[in-house]
């Protein structure tokens, strides 16, 4: 990339996505890379050049890929342009196995549209505040997915880096999956979101261009997919929503619960790590 100089400052909000092993180009230039654990705001389109924002975070969470500038400097620049506090995290692996959207939005898009691709629906579906047990029962069996990785990546050397990271499931204090439904339900912020879906004469229909798929799939869950390869860990209830989607896309992102068509994806192994020595030192 000529274009970026020395001193540059590149940042990605948010900053998972593979972002981490997507710019492994760019690491032995003079500039800083940084991305953020999650979104500032939740917000949405209102009307043509308005959005509304429900939520705000008090707290942004910055970790560095590559870093040549002080660290204060960067929290200076950051929190005068959020008006927010900043975090330095001490390790990118925090924001690569930030899981939120990857899960809350896929498990929800399956309980919602399995067998019903190609039904009309009277109205769009209210994301959130509609949620129930059943999508609650596939959140916590691929959190229990997630967690199971993280555990052994504390097995192979990651302990201090991650001992503070834990499920989507404490993340929103919920040990059953009532209490998950009910946490859900109650968020203010996620109140009015309705399920993105395309409008027709006769009512409304899935929109395979929502983000939740053409982002949450390839940059989300196919990533920990990918790192559950490399660690030898079966995920079937993560592979259950990849091969749904799949089949709507025309896609073979994997087939007999391996990885196979990754092109398109952020993938660890599209990029050439291909084996856990690859992920460690990249990491």
């Amino acid at each position: 990339m000529p274009s970026v100089k020395k001193g540059s400052i590149i940042g990605f909000i948010p900053g998972n996505g593979g972002i981490e092993w997507s710019v492994k180009k760019l690491r032995i230039k003079d500039i800083t890379i940084f991305g953020m654990e999650r979104v500032p705001y939740i917000s949405r389109l209102k009307e043509y050049g308005k959005v509304e924002i429900t939520g705000t975070r008090d707290v942004l969470k910055v970790g560095f890929i590559n870093k040549n500038l002080d660290e204060q400097v960067l929290k200076s620049i950051l929190s005068t342009m959020f008006n927010k506090k900043i975090e330095i995290l001490k390790t990118y692996i925090l924001i690569t196995l930030t899981t939120s959207n990857a899960i809350l939005h896929t498990c929800r898009l399956y309980t919602i549209f399995y067998k019903k691709e190609n039904k009309l629906f009277e109205k769009e579906p209210l994301f959130y505040r509609e949620w129930d047990n059943n999508t609650s029962k596939l959140f916590k069996a691929c959190d229990d997915e997630i967690v199971r990785i993280y555990n052994k990546l504390r097995d192979i050397g990651f302990a201090e880096n991650i001992k503070n990271l834990t499920g989507l499931m404490d993340y929103y204090e919920s040990e059953t999956e009532e209490e998950l439904t009910e946490k859900i339900r109650s968020i203010e912020a996620f109140k009015p979101i309705k399920t993105q879906m395309i409008k027709c004469e006769d009512g409304y229909k899935i929109d395979l261009n929502s983000r939740y798929i053409i982002e949450d799939i390839p940059y989300g869950l196919l990533i920990f997919k990918g790192i559950a390869e490399l660690l030898m860990i079966n995920t079937p209830n993560i592979d259950k929503i990849i091969y749904w989607v799949q089949e709507l896309l025309g896609k073979k992102y994997i087939v007999d619960g391996k990885l196979y068509d990754i092109v398109d994806t952020g993938c660890p192994q599209n990029f050439g790590i291909n084996n856990l020595n690859d992920f460690i030192k990249i990491m």
